[in-house]
């Protein structure tokens, strides 16, 4: 698929969305804001050299909450008006104002309720709310209309991200300094820096998004029977981005509070982190369990130790799921080598190894769910060794013949 418009860019067409598009730009959009939550730097005035530059400025709890849920809203309300939408400014233009609204009453709610963990003066709703929304407009109209009007000229991908999403923020920031101008708010030297400094999460989005869609590319199937076999760009997407931006948020939360780095009134927004991590973990869930479905409904011939329903439903059962996945996972390749000799497919068998090493750490993760530290590091370990295991599973499955459907051999 060429990348063309924002549509292209979104995996939006006519009929469907290849939702491992929106997935990566999530990630992307997630990556560049966790970047800006650690290395934000800024600028100050100093005695002997006139300016100073602070790389590592760490945002306080409520910063992160209301960056990550303007986050899902903007991916949310960009596939929605882009689907229905096709022509591309008409849908810039409402994303930008549903955005500014929706995200704009989000933010000084937020704003209102942990304002006393910030060193600002308190400030009426309403007013705080009417200040902020012509800059928020500004800033998304600029995003969004830099990348869609550089796609639009510029063939090659990555140097149209890259010059449409930096030429937006620049265009953004000039526009900040004339309107303070207008205002008659002094401008200092070192505004200059802060805007180029402040360029860096664009980069970091673009090269996050550019890789994402390479990789997307590399292992897209371009045919795929939806009923019977996976898609392997969109699963292996999605359970990188729905199980690792919630291990990410786990882990550094834990590491903020261990650190001392977040005090008390940073509690309460983190719970609220917490939340919306493990909503999009069920996220994750609910696609391994589709995987888990398809991957048995492939071999169904009557010869297959369990049906689809149990391999799914039988996981959740406390304890004897420690039993049962092994059944599901290692079962798995015995009876797909079984499957595969009897009805004299000529592929090669796949190996159980990394099965019985994906369970074995799902296991150590959930006894050591009360020392963090161990569970985060074999959590990392263990979504590792999951998305492998899910790459060699959809290519065991894809490659079986059209002809051998489930009970139809």
């Amino acid at each position: 698929m060429e990348i063309k418009n924002l549509h292209n860019l979104l995996g939006i067409e006519d009929d469907s969305i290849n939702w491992h598009y929106p997935l990566l730009f999530f990630g992307a959009l997630f990556i560049s804001q966790l970047f800006s939550f650690f290395i934000r730097p800024e600028v100050y005035d100093t005695d002997s050299s006139g300016f100073e530059i602070i790389f590592i400025n760490i945002m306080p709890a409520w910063i992160w909450l209301r960056s990550l849920i303007g986050i899902i809203l903007k991916v949310v309300l960009i596939v929605f008006f882009l689907r229905y939408i096709k022509k591309i400014w008409i849908a810039i233009l409402i994303i930008a104002i549903s955005y500014t609204l929706l995200d704009g009453l989000i933010s000084s709610y937020i704003y209102q309720q942990f304002q006393l963990s910030i060193d600002v003066p308190a400030m009426p709703f309403w007013r705080l709310f009417t200040e902020q929304m012509p800059f928020m407009f500004l800033y998304n109209l600029c995003f969004l209309g830099g990348i869609s009007l550089a796609l639009r000229f510029i063939k090659s991908i990555f140097p149209a991200l890259l010059l449409g999403t930096i030429s937006g923020s620049v265009i953004f920031g000039i526009v900040l300094i004339i309107f303070a101008l207008i205002k008659g708010t002094p401008i200092n030297f070192d505004s200059g820096y802060e805007i180029v400094l402040n360029l860096l999460p664009d980069i970091i989005f673009v090269i996050s998004l550019f890789m994402g869609i390479i990789i997307a590319k590399r292992i897209e199937l371009t045919t795929v029977d939806k009923e019977y076999k996976l898609n392997k760009a969109f699963k292996l997407i999605a359970m990188t981005v729905l199980y690792g931006v919630p291990w990410v948020l786990f882990f550094l939360i834990y590491v903020l509070f261990t650190k001392k780095v977040w005090e008390k009134s940073d509690a309460v927004p983190a719970i609220f982190i917490i939340i919306i991590s493990f909503l999009i973990l069920v996220g994750g869930m609910v696609t391994f369990c589709k995987i888990i479905y398809r991957m048995w409904n492939a071999i169904q011939d009557g010869h297959a130790r369990t049906t689809p329903s149990r391999a799914v439903g039988f996981l959740f059962i406390p304890l004897f799921n420690f039993y049962w996945a092994f059944q599901v996972f290692y079962g798995f390749t015995v009876d797909y080598n079984n499957y595969i000799r009897r009805h004299s497919v000529k592929e090669n068998e796949i190996s159980g190894t990394i099965s019985v090493v994906f369970v074995i750490l799902s296991i150590i993760g959930f006894l050591s769910m009360k020392i963090l530290i161990v569970n985060s590091i074999v959590s990392l370990v263990t979504l590792i060794v999951l998305i492998i295991m899910i790459s060699k599973i959809c290519d065991a499955v894809n490659i079986l013949p059209n002809n051998l459907k489930g009970d139809d051999v």
